[in-house]
């Protein structure tokens, strides 16, 4: 099991060293070799270990730069998060389909305080009354829960404001002010073409006075010619 692990996690850092996927491999604990595998990817910032029969959260690495991680579809109880709060940078966490249940098996998790976003669709915790309510007094900075925000309305990740996804209000800036570069170039391109138009239409009527100026003196001549 462990030697599966470590292969698929060999085989995806010689692509990308800060994300890693298991998904549906049999994991159903973290054994010594695994977790000192995900130690070692020092850039590790997100991991997905979905649907592994993972039961238990005992020997989680230590991953300090690890913002998100999926746990979605394993047999966890709510009392193994308790090992997931050393995870000080965690942004979002999804626990959809497992079996947490009380909001107290939550509560080792509010010492994350970037936490933005938890999913714990479909677990027996998300049955429980004024369950929205409750999980949002508990983390302080949370904006999305089951996909929704605060009150209840479904989230549009295409405008997410957070930087769960890398897409941050700095990036709407940078586009905003790359947009405003290219309309002044443009306004300069269109000052310098209206420049070079003017001076072609100076260097026109240039030719146009030279012109007659010399039709003015072989009139002269001519007129001279016939006078003798």
């Amino acid at each position: 099991m462990t030697k599966e692990a470590i292969a698929l996690i060999e085989e995806q850092i010689e692509h990308d060293e800060d994300e890693i996927v298991l998904e549906n491999v049999s994991i159903p604990t973290i054994s010594s070799e695994l977790k000192a595998k995900l130690e070692s990817i020092e850039e590790l910032n997100s991991l997905a270990l979905n649907n592994c029969q993972l039961a238990s959260l005992a020997n989680f690495p230590n991953l300090p730069e690890l913002v998100r991680l999926e746990l979605m579809g394993n047999a966890l109880k709510g009392s193994e998060l308790v090992h997931l709060k050393h995870l000080s940078k965690l942004e979002s966490l999804s626990l959809s389909e497992t079996l947490v249940e009380s909001y107290d098996e939550l509560t080792p998790l509010a010492v994350c305080k970037e936490l933005m976003q938890l999913d714990l669709e479909g677990t027996p915790l998300s049955k429980l009354p004024d369950y929205r309510e409750k999980v949002f007094k508990i983390f302080t900075n949370l904006q999305i829960l089951d996909n929704h925000d605060s009150e209840g309305k479904p989230f549009n990740y295409s405008e997410e404001d957070c930087d769960l996804e890398g897409n941050s209000d700095q990036d709407g800036e940078d586009e905003d002010e790359d947009e405003d570069e290219e309309d002044e170039e443009e306004e300069e391109l269109g000052d310098e073409d209206e420049e070079d138009e003017n001076d072609e239409d100076d260097e026109d009527e240039d030719d146009e006075d030279e012109e007659e100026e010399e039709e003015e003196e072989n009139t002269k001549k001519n007129n001279k010619k016939v006078k003798k």
